[in-house]
């Protein structure tokens, strides 16, 4: 199955619980703005390279997980989900 590659804009739900100081934030939980979230996310050209080879294989579950691990590591958080969209905003 091969995806529309001009579509590399997901939005993503993360997950900040725990992930800041909260003497930093002292009204309360931020926002994932306040912390410097993108959202939405635009993946690049390498990781949708190799998510389409995941893609390619058949192997859905390890696509989906190269844009799960590429954004913990580019963003230092998880995330409850994504989808792929393909607004800027």
């Amino acid at each position: 199955m091969t995806i529309n590659t001009s579509v590399r804009m997901i939005r993503v739900e993360w997950d900040i619980e725990g992930g800041y100081d909260a003497e930093d934030f002292p009204r309360g939980q931020p926002s994932p703005v306040d912390l410097g979230l993108p959202n939405p996310v635009e993946i690049p050209d390498f990781i949708m390279d190799e998510y389409q080879v995941e893609m390619d294989l058949d192997f859905d579950g390890s696509a989906a997980q190269v844009i799960s691990d590429y954004l913990a590591n580019a963003y230092g958080f998880t995330h409850f989900g994504w989808d792929w969209t393909d607004k800027e905003e």
